[in-house]
């Protein structure tokens, strides 16, 4: 039943991410001009609003995920300092949790504003936004690093997952440094368009792995 919640949450998660990818993706870059970050926000206010509920029933749904997982791999460990990684793991997905609502809340606040907001305050909380999703690769990387260790030495994933793991946590750390004004290194860069969909697809590799092997 565990196994199941893993899979089940991990796909409610990833597929509510993918409801609102396309209006994320769209998002103007970090070094865009004042008047054309509020001329998005104006143009998809009524869009950015509606996504504001959804991306948080994701990121819950996702730490419902980081629950479910976690505790299956504890109750596997074979040592005490697995379960310390495992519990690690937990307190990055938590805080993944958290730097991810507070972004959110910035590109809301964008949203909600952009009738009366200055040019000037729109780049600001865009930026905002993009930053807190690069900093969210950190705690990340806090769950995926020590989770692969741990599904490795018990033999509880596929290498394959176990490489996609040590990949997405990767790049996560990368984007928690990516302040560069554009490109890939930008804040607008790897964390938005590499990081987050290959992270989904760990996610679901990860629940359907837990179900097989229950």
């Amino acid at each position: 039943m565990r196994n199941a919640f893993s899979l089940a949450t991990g796909v409610i998660a990833t597929c509510l991410y993918l409801s609102i990818v396309g209006v994320l993706a769209d998002a103007p870059a970090a070094n865009a001009l004042p008047h054309r970050v509020l001329f998005w926000a104006s143009q998809n206010r009524a869009t950015l609003l509606a996504s504001a509920p959804v991306w948080t029933l994701s990121v819950a749904f996702l730490f419902a995920f980081y629950l479910s997982v976690g505790a299956d791999l504890v109750d596997r460990c074979s040592t005490r300092t697995e379960r310390t990684l495992v519990h690690l793991g937990v307190v990055g997905g938590f805080l993944t949790f958290i730097i991810s609502l507070i972004g959110f809340l910035f590109l809301t606040a964008l949203a909600w504003l952009a009738p009366a907001v200055s040019p000037d305050i729109a780049v600001t909380l865009n930026v905002l936004s993009l930053l807190a999703i690069n900093l969210s690769g950190i705690p990340t990387a806090l769950t995926l690093l020590p989770w692969t260790w741990v599904m490795h030495r018990n033999k509880l994933a596929s290498e394959l997952v176990v490489f996609l793991g040590i990949v997405v946590s990767a790049l996560h750390l990368v984007s928690a440094w990516a302040f560069q004004t554009h490109g890939l290194m930008s804040p607008s860069g790897i964390g938005v368009y590499l990081g987050p969909p290959l992270f989904y697809v760990w996610v679901v590799a990860v629940g359907w792995l837990r179900l097989r092997k229950a």
